[in-house]
């Protein structure tokens, strides 16, 4: 790669991940005040919960960012099947990672 792609690839990454990071501490503070047996409740049937879309959100910043910059994903390899795709969700609150740990790979 040249120089200049380099530097252009710099660019166009480094506010990227400065935007996701803005997001991200956006999104923890949302939550914080919500208890974990909440984390699994759905607004309607078949709707989503709240500790399914932040996994998810997770697990998708973490496939992007591995993408951009060539690494390993960070997160455990469970993710994709908890926070995945079409997955089936569970209402079990201990099913998935606590808030402490999706904030950390959040």
């Amino acid at each position: 790669m040249s120089n200049s792609t380099e530097i252009m690839g710099e660019a166009i990454v480094r506010p990227g991940l400065e935007a996701l990071e803005q997001a991200r501490g956006f999104t923890l503070r949302l939550v914080e005040a919500i208890a974990p047996a909440q984390m699994v409740t759905r607004a309607c049937p078949g709707a989503n919960h709240t500790a399914y879309v932040i996994g998810h959100i997770a697990w998708t910043d973490d496939a992007f960012v591995s993408m951009l910059s060539g690494g390993a994903p960070a997160l455990p390899g469970d993710w994709a099947s908890k926070f995945g795709m079409k997955v089936q969700l569970s209402d079990d609150p201990s099913f998935y990672p606590g808030k402490d740990e999706r904030a950390r790979k959040l």
